[in-house]
This record gives C-alpha cells, sequence and structure tokens, in this order.
C-alpha cells in the first residue's frame, strides 16, 4: 500500500506519527499514491525517489532540513542565483490538473523579480514565450510577504493570507485544474482562485525549484525538503496527511477502536 509519508518519516522515530493518525493516513492516501509523478527528498542528493533527477544550478546545495537533520534539504541563496532544475518539467508539462506541494523555509530579503514578486520557489520558463506555474511571494519581505499563485502567465492569480514568516518552515501545496485553484498552507486552506487557462506543453522547458529562472530573475534564499508533483488534485485531507496532521474524524475513529478493544479485553 502506497502512503504519502516520505521516507525520513518512516526512518526517524522522532517524526512518526501516533497510532491512530497512522492508521488515518494509511486510510486517506491508498488511492492517490499512484498519483505521485515526481519527488526529490534532497536528501544529499539531487537524484528524485520518484522522475527525472534534478541538477544544480550556481552552486546549489544542501543545508538542515525542519528536523534538524543536516543536508537534507535544498539550500538556496537568492544572490548567488541557486536553484535546482528539472529538465523535462519535473512532471509540470502539459499538467492540466495536479498538485504540488513541499516544505520550504525562507530567510532574509528575498530577489525580487519581474512585475514585483520574490524568492520564486517554483517556476517553468521559456523567454518570450510562457511563465508557468509560479509559486513566489508577495514582497521582499518574508516576515509581511504572502504566497501567490502564478499558473498561466507571469500575473499571479491567486494570493494567500497568511505571512510565511522570516526562516519559519511551511508546507505549502497548491492544487489546480482550470477554474479551481487553492492553496493550502501548514495543511490550512489560505487562498482560492476560479481562474481558467491551460498549462502548455513543453517537455524541453525545465522546472525551477528555489527560483523563476529566465526572464523572471526571482531566487528564493531558502531550504526546500521533500518536493513533490501529483497528477491529480489532492483533497484536503490527504494535504493535511503530507504537512503531517491526521485528519481528526479517522484518528479519532481508530483511537475509539482501539479502546474498545481494550475495554473488550478487560471484560473477558
Amino acid at each position: 500500500m502506497k502512503t504519502y509519508l516520505d521516507n525520513k518519516t518512516r526512518s526517524n522515530p522522532g517524526r512518526r506519527m501516533t497510532l491512530a493518525a497512522g492508521v488515518a493516513a494509511a486510510a486517506l492516501a491508498t488511492d492517490a499514491g499512484a498519483a505521485l509523478v515526481g519527488h526529490w527528498e534532497f536528501d544529499n542528493t539531487f537524484n528524485a525517489t520518484v522522475g527525472t533527477n534534478a541538477t544544480a544550478v550556481n552552486g546549489a546545495s544542501f543545508g538542515t532540513d525542519r528536523n534538524g537533520n543536516p543536508n537534507s534539504a535544498l539550500s538556496v541563496v537568492g544572490t548567488s542565483g541557486q536553484y535546482a532544475s528539472v529538465a523535462d518539467g519535473g512532471g509540470l508539462n502539459n499538467l492540466q490538473t495536479g498538485t504540488i506541494a513541499f516544505w520550504i523555509a525562507w530567510s532574509g530579503t528575498q530577489d525580487l523579480g519581474f512585475g514585483g514578486v520574490a524568492g520564486a520557489a517554483t517556476s517553468r520558463q521559456d523567454n518570450g514565450f510562457s511563465s508557468e506555474q509560479i509559486i513566489a511571494l508577495s514582497g521582499a519581505n518574508p516576515a509581511t510577504a504572502t504566497i501567490t499563485w502564478a499558473p498561466y502567465s507571469f500575473t499571479p492569480t491567486l494570493t494567500g493570507g497568511t505571512a510565511v514568516g522570516d526562516g519559519a518552515w511551511h508546507h505549502v501545496a497548491i492544487t489546480y485544474t482550470s477554474g479551481d485553484h487553492r492553496l493550502y498552507i501548514d495543511g490550512n486552506l489560505d487562498g482560492t482562485a476560479a481562474t481558467a487557462g491551460a498549462i502548455s506543453n513543453k517537455p524541453a522547458v525545465a522546472l525551477g525549484i528555489g527560483a523563476w529562472y529566465g526572464d523572471g530573475a526571482s531566487f528564493a534564499t531558502s531550504l526546500i525538503d521533500d518536493f513533490q508533483v501529483h497528477n491529480v488534485v489532492l483533497s484536503e485531507n490527504e494535504i493535511k496527511i503530507l504537512a503531517g496532521i491526521p485528519e481528526p474524524s479517522s484518528a479519532a475513529l481508530a483511537l475509539l477502536g482501539l479502546l474498545g478493544f481494550v475495554g473488550f479485553r478487560r471484560r473477558r
């Protein structure tokens, strides 16, 4: 049975869920596990767990992840133009319906790019022709900036309502299909948009992780971890699983079942 729980969670006791939460996670993730088309854990390697390997641009390297593990997250410095590049689009090419999800911590003043967005975390840029799937910040200061999403052009069509904070780790997820776009931060819905459009079919246009490269000229100073691309719209409950939040009702049912079993044993 496939789940979205990353390998770090499985191997590190400090990151494991409770029994009840684990039962809920497994139940929710079963059907959609096969939809994972790109996955980069950045555990001291740019190789993909699923999909095409990434390459480092301008000295992108590795840093400490959200759990204190060294060399376990992508580390990029905006002033150096650093990012990770996935040559075939990282599963996003011609992807009309999908989910982009990752952990990120923006730190310090972010590099301003075209149109005033800053610290871009994702992009696919074909100079002079198309700018797509851009996740960035609304301003250079993470302490006050919110997340923006520009699926079909350089103009953001969705702006979140939560300031990400300077140096704070967050789980960010975008689910999208034409006419329905949703932003989640730490498993909570943070913005929606009803923009209609289509993603271009340009397999030679790379996915940039940590930058809006080319004419976008916006590079993040950040740590990025566990970057995933799914070819379906994940549900809010599935997003919560990725963010490490158990779905309450399922967890409660699992706990009630466990308590009932204990009570039955005592009555015997």
